[in-house]
């Protein structure tokens, strides 16, 4: 699973499981390999015609303003990771996308969520109005030929009721209404102030609903991550992931990237431990 760092732009070679959906086969350049070899005598009773379904290979090229500083116009190890967890089939099979709701927040260059509309699921990429042009130009550089594109939506932790209220209305009258409660949400490395901590649980809380999934990944860098996990701890419950050699090819300093899936409470939980110290423990065994 290449992927190649270019001055202003980044390519990543999407590997996508075979009959993953439409959309992907038509945006592919590498389609299903079939064989059909007519049988001869002697092998007519021990061979039958194969068909194997190869993964579609799907070239992204994201446009970036490397050294900018807004943060969602680089590509984030923690982005590449996600995306490439999202593309194995052993541990997120088609069906986990189809049918399926989901949102990404903090978006930036929209990595995880376009590897989830590949695959089948209806997406929406949010991050802050700063982001949204250089978004909106790498979907429509990448998904030209899709039916169903991700769609695109400002989404500001800070003014997140506003916000949702107007993704609602503006998915007023579709088929298949993409507006909360989602069922699966991407965060990327998205803890990188301490003064956002709680907008963001608060907004995590809004977009959920008892059930949902969140796929969580992150650097290790300040320490009060550490307490976003214990804060997401009273609506969320989960455990670390444990990413493979495949997914962290290439990356820099894997021994500080985190990854998580959590699981939406029904209801709040009634006590939270003090915090360990440690990322990892934060919700782990909760």
């Amino acid at each position: 699973m290449s992927c190649i760092r270019g001055v202003g732009s980044f390519t990543f070679e999407a590997r996508i499981p075979g009959g993953a959906a439409p959309a992907a086969e038509a945006a592919t350049v590498q389609q299903v390999s079939c064989e059909h070899e007519a049988p001869t005598e002697d092998s007519r009773a021990e061979r039958v015609p194969s068909c194997v379904a190869e993964p579609l290979a799907v070239p992204l090229v994201l446009e970036t303003n490397d050294g900018d500083e807004l943060e969602g116009s680089v590509m984030w190890d923690v982005a590449v990771m996600l995306a490439r967890l999202l593309m194995d089939e052993t541990k997120y099979p088609n069906k986990f996308f189809r049918g399926r709701k989901f949102i990404e927040l903090g978006a930036g260059l929209g990595l995880p969520g376009m590897i989830a509309a590949l695959r089948g699921a209806q997406t929406l990429l949010t991050d802050m109005d700063s982001v949204l042009s250089l978004l909106e130009r790498n979907i429509e550089g990448n998904f030209a030929k899709m039916e169903n594109p991700p769609r695109v939506a400002k989404l500001d932790w800070t003014t997140f009721e506003q916000d949702l209220a107007a993704i609602s209305q503006a998915a007023t009258g579709d088929t298949t209404p993409l507006a909360a409660p989602f069922d699966v949400v991407l965060v990327t490395d998205c803890i990188y102030q301490e003064c956002l901590v709680k907008p963001l649980v608060d907004t995590l809380v809004a977009v959920t609903q008892p059930g949902s999934v969140v796929l969580l990944t992150m650097r290790a860098r300040f320490s009060f991550q550490a307490d976003f996990l214990q804060m997401m701890k009273v609506w969320f419950s989960g455990m670390p992931l444990h990413p493979e050699e495949s997914h962290l090819e290439g990356l820099t300093q894997v021994e500080d990237l985190g990854a998580w899936r959590l699981k939406r409470r029904a209801n709040p939980a009634c006590d939270t431990l003090a915090s360990t110290g440690s990322h990892a423990a934060a919700l782990e065994g909760s």
